[in-house]
């Protein structure tokens, strides 16, 4: 099996505590529970941009690993752009809501979106020209530069 997916699929399992539990609404009004709902489904669509920015995280790093050149078909530029696109939609959508209008469990799920977007965020998701390209390679060189690695 390719490496490349290995990794990305770690990744993947590595974030899976970060992902909600799905419960039910708790009862009560039909208008707290129509507003619970909403939330709820809010929760639900930034849950998916959040899985599409891990997978460019993890894309984005495996290729600068040097393990590979192309993650599902796609080179590093096209996911270092996904990245970029999805990193502030993100960020705003993370911003702490109403606590009474979310659900335990949905303000549990956001927090722990926020701390992955610290815990995985690269630090520099877009190719920098002025730093030399350092792989894991790299490390194997008896000469390497600490500051390099």
């Amino acid at each position: 099996m390719n490496r490349g997916i290995l990794l990305a699929a770690a990744l993947l399992l590595a974030a899976a505590p970060l992902l909600p539990l799905r419960c039910a609404a708790t009862p009560g009004s039909a208008a707290a529970a129509a507003n619970h709902s909403a939330a709820h489904d809010s929760v639900a669509r930034i849950e998916v941009v959040y899985a599409d920015w891990l997978d460019a995280v993890g894309a984005v790093s495996t290729i600068d690993s040097g393990l590979t050149l192309r993650v599902a078909g796609k080179s590093r530029s096209l996911w270092a752009a996904r990245l970029k696109q999805l990193t502030p939609k993100l960020e705003r959508a993370l911003k702490p809501p109403d606590p009474a209008a979310v659900s335990p469990e949905d303000a549990r799920a956001l927090r722990d979106m926020r701390k992955g977007m610290v815990d995985y965020s690269p630090q520099a998701p877009d190719a920098n020209p002025q730093a030399p390209r350092t792989t894991c390679a790299d490390g194997a060189r008896p000469a390497s530069d600490a500051a390099k690695l």
